[in-house]
């Protein structure tokens, strides 16, 4: 089967920029496979360019701003839920100079000349806001006010920077928490080296639910491993105890184990564990029907024999004693011997 791919025709001034990141270029290549090539516009939605990109909605929109201001698109419209945004693609003319870029827009911003040819000393610090277009952002759209450039012509990438310190300063200055774990799943571009936290790793925290959709082994190894700790016990939910449930060991067997324990002078938890363990195993054992005892050395012992044995002694004692004892039963007449 022959392989028939689809192609995104790309000026060479994309790959020349500089300033672009990962994240915008994505973008701006999803914008351009939508262009037409008699009016040069791209009328789509941001949920369009999020399907292509794997972003989510509302970092399509961060980075078309960003475009916007670097001079390579023109939005007509804010968009918005199922709406549809004009995007007009400009032509950005990068010119070479002494190792330094000079971007140049032709026709979207009037010949405005993005200011970006600086020179920069050494150690000196350069403020991102004075420029106009140059910003970098990272995952969250965050942009990095304050860069120290070392070398003539060097460009510090914040894309390097952490998720942990963009949310850190995010959190500052707009007072909202981010997602870590959909910002992981949603972008598929992360920066290198940024490690995001399992939160589901965490020991989850039944105070808020209903205890209806709590499963009853985990209220079971709560109360046993609280019990304990009532007891002086430095019990822990942990994975062993849900073993030891599992093996039918109930709320009385920890008791019992815990008495014991005290008695045996170790008050451990694993040693809490093995004695609830064995209690829970030797409940499970089949009791076994016990064997009739011997009697006169080989002889075994007869039921049958030794009840009516006991019968005619009765009755015996009840002739002795002229009772009619016809109609009554074995009860009454140990009740009256008794008397």
């Amino acid at each position: 089967m022959r392989y028939s791919p689809d192609f995104i025709i790309v000026p060479f001034d994309v790959l020349a920029d500089d300033r672009l990141t990962l994240r915008q270029i994505r973008v701006l290549m999803s914008i351009l496979s939508w262009r037409k090539k008699n009016t040069n516009v791209s009328e789509i939605s941001r949920e369009m360019i999020a399907e292509r990109t794997g972003y989510p909605p509302s970092r399509v929109s961060t980075i078309t701003s960003e475009l916007e201001t670097l001079g390579w698109i023109k939005k007509d419209g804010n968009g918005g839920r199922s709406r549809w945004i004009r995007y007009q693609i400009c032509d950005v003319h990068i010119n070479k100079k002494d190792g330094l870029n000079d971007y140049q827009n032709s026709d979207c911003l009037d010949d405005e000349r993005i200011a970006e040819t600086v020179t920069v000393t050494k150690t000196e610090t350069v403020t991102d806001s004075d420029l106009n277009g140059y910003r970098n952002s990272n995952l969250n759209g965050y942009q990095n006010g304050n860069e120290t450039v070392t070398k003539r012509g060097t460009r510090i990438d914040t894309d390097r920077y952490t998720n942990r310190y963009t949310e850190r300063n995010t959190e500052k200055e707009t007072g909202a928490k981010t997602n870590k774990k959909e910002n992981q799943n949603l972008d598929g571009a992360n920066a290198p080296g940024v490690c995001f936290s399992d939160e589901n790793s965490e020991p989850e925290n039944h105070n808020n639910s209903h205890l209806d959709d709590i499963p009853t082994q985990v209220l079971d190894r709560g109360a046993i491993s609280t019990y304990c700790r009532s007891q002086g016990i430095n019990a822990t939910p942990s994975h062993a105890l849900q073993k030891v449930i599992d093996m039918g060991a109930t709320m009385q067997h920890f008791v019992d184990a815990v008495a014991i324990a005290k008695d045996k002078g170790n008050a451990s938890w694993p040693y809490v564990l093995g004695i609830a363990k064995n209690l829970a195993i030797e409940d499970q054992k089949p009791v076994a029907a016990p064997e009739p005892r011997a009697s006169n050395g080989s002889k075994r012992f007869n039921p049958y024999d030794f009840f009516h044995k006991q019968n005619e002694q009765l009755a015996q004692a009840r002739r002795e004693q002229a009772i009619d004892v016809t109609h009554e039963g074995v009860i009454d007449v140990e009740m009256r011997l008794t008397q």
